[in-house]
Parts: structure tokens; C-alpha cells; sequence
């Protein structure tokens, strides 16, 4: 059954492009259609795990909260003293009444009652601060529950679009209209944000209760608050660490911000595939695509161990005939042949900083025998050369199995 629309069709919303442009606009709706797909659902489960995490996390603040806010009330005892009080006021009240028919007893004149507003509690400042970080921490994750639920709707509505409108043209236009105020308005930063209310109403929570624990026992309070302190410093790692290792693979949702941040002093740059030194973005997510793909000799290296992992990874006969028949047009661009080859430039460098102990001398040892002599099988079986004859008449060392010495 093909979609359709609410809304009538509009000659002059379509008439400027003829139906020879509905190819183009096919397409850029089926790559609208699969960006927006893969974006909107990491949001949404994203989003589910978030209310999730605030109803638990609600359930479990919310005893802490019932039990401590009776220390900022008045308490049945403090009640009763103030009730006493003014039962003896009364009394004394009474006494002087009946002392005025009786001149000659002395009787000492009565109080005035104590008024009902002083009837307050007296809590003490640690009381005071506990309640606070609580009643917010409270406030923040069911404020993040609330903007999740919004989030999760937006998502709804705005892939709905594809399945209402046929006409291409037409969905493309509001598709790119919806598109530009999802980025004008910071859509995905809002998203990053909810998480992080929930993670700044875990750590009020904390802090709160280490307060409260070393109010009432430092015993148990001192043990509590070493935790939280090791908690709290490997949360700053991986906040602070994404954005000086941009390979570490945690990150906060205040490692977005701080690496904005962090691109104005001083700003990162990377090498482009023309050469160029441009800085990276201020996008977290591509600023790490950007550096992934820099043109330098640690790509050379990566590209050669992902080959290795490739190989390592094949176990059946038809996948390493595939990847076979898939090498020869490898070594096409000197690049492929460099990746190939046993050895580079010097002035590459032969270290990885990301794999130590990885040098270029010895890469081939990542190959596992098995795998590579069935390979290399393979290549002499279809007529591939091997070893000093490439495609491209660069001189390619031998490739065999390598021999591992093992302990």
C-alpha cells in the first residue's frame, strides 16, 4: 500500500522540477530516509535507556528523601513540648485568676502563651544540605525522564515524513526543511544533555549521602566516601581523556562540551588528503572521523593491521577466496603498495604510538600461518603474483608464512 498525504497536492509546490528530476530526488530521499534511520534510533534507545535509569533511580531516592525530610519538620516529640508548655502557661493563667479572690496568696504572674509559629523545627546545617542535594537530584532525573519522552516523540514525528509523502520532490523539500532547524537548534546537543542531567542528579545523590554519613557515623561514612571519590575521578577520566586520546572509546556527555571547548586552546589540526593542515571540528563526532582518516603513516600502519585482523578473522574457504581475488586491486595506488609492502620510508617513522612494541620490521607477524598459507595457496592456485612481481612493477617482498618462534 503506498503512503499517502493529508494534504492535497500542490501544482506549484512540484512544477518547477519536471518528472526527469524525480531520480534525483529518489535518491536523496532513500539517503535522507537510511541517515535519519541509523541518527533517530541511537537517539531513542539512547532515550529508553534513560527512562529506564530515572524510574530506578527515582525509586531509589525516593525512601532516602521520605526518611530525611522529617529532620526539616517539626517532630512529634518537639510537638509535645510545645503542648506542655502551654498547659503550664494555662495553668499559671488559672492560678493568677484565682488569686485575685484571694489578695493575701501570692501568685507569680503568668507568661504570655508561646504563639504557634514558634513551633519550628531546628535542623542542623548538614540536615539542611542533604535535603537540598536530594529534593534536586530528585528534580533533575525526572527532569530527564520528561525531556527523554519529548525527544522520543520528535523522533516519531519526524519519520513519519517518509512513510506520509510519495511525491519524491516533495518529501525531499520538507525533509531538508525539518532537517535545518534539527541543526539550527542543536537537536543532538539537546539529546546529549539529557543523559547528563541524570548523571549530575547520581552524583548530587552521592554527595548527599556521604554528608549524611559523616554527620552520623564516620566509621561507616569514611569508607562510603572513598568509593564515591574513585567513582567521581573515573567519571573525570573519561571526560577529561576522549578529548586528549580521541581513541579512548568512554566518554561522558560533558566530553562533547569540553572538547568545543578544547578546540579554542589551542585548536587541534589534522592533515587532509590534499596535505593541507586544517583544524579539527568542533563536532566530537567528527573531529574523531576527521583524525581517523588523516593523511599520515599511523593510517598506513592501521589500514595493514586491518588487514591482519581481516585474515585472522576469515574461517571459511569461500570468504579467503573472496578476499583473494579482492587483493590485486589493493595494490593499485602506491598507498596500497606501501600498506603491502615489508617496509617504508624512513622518514615515516617505524613505531606506532598506538601499539607499542609494533614496529613495521615485524608487522607480518600479525598473520596467523594457518590462515596465511591457505591464502597464499590460493593466490598461486588463480595465477596471482606473489612476491617480486606485483601488478604495479614495484618490487613487493616475498609474501609467505612467516615463522614465529614459540617459547
Amino acid at each position: 500500500m503506498q503512503p499517502q498525504s493529508s494534504m492535497p497536492e500542490d501544482p506549484s509546490q512540484t512544477s518547477d522540477f519536471n518528472h526527469e528530476a524525480n531520480p534525483l530526488w529518489s535518491l536523496y530521499s532513500e539517503k535522507a530516509k537510511d541517515y535519519d534511520a541509523a541518527k533517530i534510533e541511537n537517539l531513542t534507545e539512547g532515550m529508553t535507556g534513560v527512562l529506564l535509569f530515572a524510574g530506578l533511580f527515582a525509586a531509589v531516592l525516593t525512601p532516602f528523601i521520605v526518611d530525611r525530610v522529617q529532620t526539616i519538620q517539626v517532630t512529634p516529640a518537639q510537638q509535645m513540648v510545645f503542648h506542655e508548655q502551654q498547659s503550664v502557661e494555662l495553668l499559671k493563667q488559672i492560678s493568677a485568676q484565682l488569686s485575685s479572690a484571694f489578695p493575701q496568696a501570692s501568685v507569680p504572674s503568668p507568661s504570655p502563651l508561646p504563639p504557634l509559629s514558634s513551633l519550628t523545627a531546628n535542623p542542623s546545617p548538614s540536615d539542611k544540605r542533604v535535603n537540598v542535594l536530594w529534593f534536586i537530584s530528585l528534580i533533575l532525573s525526572l527532569s530527564a525522564a520528561l525531556l527523554a519522552t519529548l525527544v522520543q516523540r520528535w523522533a516519531r514525528r519526524h519519520m513519519q515524513i517518509f512513510l506520509r509523502y510519495k511525491n519524491p520532490l516533495r518529501l525531499s523539500r520538507i525533509r531538508q526543511y525539518l532537517h535545518e532547524g534539527v541543526e539550527h537548534w542543536h537537536m543532538a546537543a539537546i539529546a546529549e544533555a539529557v543523559p547528563a542531567l541524570i548523571h549530575i542528579a547520581l552524583f548530587l545523590f552521592m554527595f548527599g549521602l556521604a554528608d549524611f554519613l559523616m554527620h552520623t557515623d564516620v566509621t561507616v561514612g569514611a569508607p562510603t566516601v572513598f568509593f564515591i571519590v574513585l567513582y567521581c575521578a573515573f567519571y573525570a577520566a573519561t571526560t577529561i581523556v576522549p578529548v586528549s586520546k580521541p581513541q579512548f572509546p568512554l566518554r561522558s556527555p560533558f566530553s562533547v562540551m569540553l572538547w568545543f571547548l578544547a578546540q579554542w586552546f589551542p585548536c587541534r589540526l589534522y592533515r587532509d588528503h590534499d596535505g593541507k593542515m586544517k583544524p579539527v571540528s568542533q563536532n566530537m563526532g567528527d573531529g574523531q572521523m576527521e583524525l581517523a582518516l588523516e593523511t599520515k603513516p599511523l593510517r598506513r600502519y592501521r589500514d595493514r593491521r586491518a588487514i591482519a585482523w581481516l585474515v585472522g578473522d576469515l574461517t571459511e574457504d569461500v570468504e579467503m577466496e573472496s578476499f583473494a581475488l579482492s587483493i590485486p586491486g589493493s595494490f593499485n595506488p602506491e598507498w596500497g603498495v606501501r600498506v603491502w609492502g615489508r617496509r617504508t620510508n624512513e622518514s615515516d617513522g617505524n613505531q606506532d604510538e598506538y601499539s607499542p612494541g609494533l614496529t613495521v620490521d615485524n608487522y607480518d607477524t600479525l598473520y596467523p600461518p594457518s590462515r596465511l598459507g591457505t591464502l597464499l595457496n590460493l593466490l598461486g592456485s588463480m595465477g596471482i603474483p606473489i612476491g617480486d612481481n606485483s601488478p604495479t612493477g614495484t618490487p613487493l617482498p616475498p609474501m609467505r608464512a612467516p615463522t614465529i618462534s614459540r617459547p
